[in-house]
């Protein structure tokens, strides 16, 4: 018994690496790109030896138990065989509920993080459609072009001939794209009349804006005026506002414009005149953030006597229904260069890639609990299937006397049956209580949802119920249907 033990864990360790060679080779081809490192995941032999650790481990420790059990002869204890037998159903009984439980437990965080999923793609992001805007970013460097005048004049120029590339609708630069991450500074934002003196006022997120920006990207201007090539020329002091600053700030989006706010501890103050739709800068799965637009162009430093600065990195973007395809980013490259052959083009790519890159993270942990899951799951019909197929040989002389009395058959199916979905309603239950009172854990992966949602519960319970019924029918069936005559004539 110990040498078979052994031997099936051996194997199964052989066919555990060959299942996770393949899976790998998948993780790294459908995995996120944002996933630091995902392309240097593999099998070495570190990995090898920890599966043989683990399969031919616990083989010896399982295959240890017959062998301390029966290695001496104890007659009293085989006299009662049919104490043995029951210990042991029981030891089979509690391995089938602990295999249900922790299904159970992937069963409900699977369901979280489709509904998730599913209240993602509901979300409206605030700027649409993604796929039918393209970026660039070319970056002016101090030693390609050093005086600021100089640097927000070329951005000028680049976004002119951008402009006019055919199919492009309408062009626009900020210093960052919704959803683009590393150009997301916070910066304290003072409130006229509202910041006290001496008080650190609250960080947002400031973003730098050409005229039609809102435009470009699709977000609604709600309330005052875009910022226009004048408000640019003439280094007017104005600001834009989101809706949710808008409302945080002044209790109404109306009431934003005329008003009077300060971007850094020296910074001037800008007067508001419009307010903007919300975007979901950070993510879909996180609420909108208070966003602060300033106008492009040159900015008067804080410090009287030095010079204005510009902001030398910006990324442009395109309304076209041609993003995305190979000769229009040619054509990006060409009109860059014809401004200054020498700029360096970078995160060439469509408004929709970002938008499904800050998705990817979320799809992959739904993807990984999802197979989870569906091991545990198949390991519990296994477990179910075996322990009903164990006890009904067992039984198989009892079985036939009750066929041999009269007993009808779908009574000796239900039998079994109920048997399987009490293992199952027990596993079921104690999967449901760790998944409470780990739901904590999950509240920084869910969106849209409560990590206790009860249709998420009920279901994860019926697909537990639904595949050990499923489970339990064979053997059941297989149980009812042996002929009693032949049963009692070989025992």
């Amino acid at each position: 018994m110990f040498v078979e033990s052994l031997t099936l864990g051996a194997f199964g360790g052989a066919i555990e690496l060959a299942i996770a060679y393949f899976g790998v080779d998948l993780l790294v081809a459908y995995g996120p790109a944002s996933f630091a490192r995902l392309q240097e995941v593999s099998i070495d032999w570190t990995t090898i030896a920890f599966v043989l650790v683990c399969s031919v481990g616990f083989s010896v420790l399982i295959g240890l138990i017959p062998v301390l059990r029966y290695a001496r002869p104890r007659p009293l204890e085989q006299a009662r065989g049919d104490s043995q037998s029951s210990r042991q159903r029981r030891a089979q009984d509690v391995l089938v509920v602990i295999q249900v439980a922790v299904a159970g437990v992937l069963l409900v965080a699977s369901g979280l993080m489709i509904h998730t999923f599913q209240n993602l793609q509901s979300v409206r992001p605030g700027f649409e459609p993604p796929e039918h805007i393209q970026t660039v970013r070319p970056s002016i460097s101090p030693g390609e072009v050093a005086e600021p005048e100089r640097v927000v004049q070329m951005q000028i120029d680049l976004l002119q001939r951008l402009a006019t590339i055919p199919g492009v609708e309408r062009a626009a630069f900020a210093t960052g794209m919704p959803l683009d991450r590393e150009f997301q500074p916070r910066i304290a934002v003072a409130v006229e009349g509202q910041s006290p003196e001496g008080q650190v006022a609250p960080a947002r997120l400031v973003k730098i804006a050409s005229p039609g920006l809102f435009a470009v990207q699709g977000t609604p201007l709600l309330l005052g005026r875009d910022f226009t090539w004048d408000d640019v020329h003439g280094q007017r002091a104005v600001a834009i506002v989101s809706e949710g600053l808008a409302k945080e700030t002044w209790g109404q989006p109306s009431a934003a414009i005329g008003k009077r706010i300060r971007v850094g501890r020296n910074g001037a103050w800008s007067e508001v005149v419009g307010v903007a739709g919300d975007v979901h800068e950070t993510g879909d799965q996180e609420q909108a953030p208070a966003l602060v637009y300033l106008r492009a162009g040159l900015e008067a430093s804080a410090r009287p006597g030095n010079p204005p600065s510009a902001y030398r990195s910006v990324v442009f973007a395109m309304r076209t229904s041609r993003a995305g395809n190979s000769t229009l980013v040619r054509e990006i490259g060409e009109a860059v260069h014809a401004v200054n052959p020498n700029l360096p083009l970078s995160r060439v790519r469509t408004l929709q890639d970002i938008f499904k890159s800050s998705l990817a993270q979320t799809f992959f942990t739904l993807l990984l609990l999802g197979i989870a899951g569906a091991i545990a799951l198949l390991l519990g019909i296994i477990g179910i299937y075996g322990v009903l197929a164990y006890a009904a040989g067992q039984r198989r002389r009892e079985v036939s006397i009750r066929l041999a009395l009269g007993a009808e058959q779908h009574l000796i199916k239900t039998m079994f049956v109920r048997y399987g979905l009490l293992l199952a309603g027990i596993g079921s239950a104690t999967g449901l209580v760790f998944a409470v009172a780990l739901s904590r854990w999950m509240k920084s992966l869910v969106f849209g949802i409560h990590p206790l949602d009860p249709v998420t519960y009920a279901v994860a319970i019926a697909t537990m119920l639904a595949t050990a019924s499923a489970a339990s029918y064979m053997p059941a069936h297989r149980a009812a249907s042996v002929d009693p005559m032949a049963a009692l004539r070989n025992d």
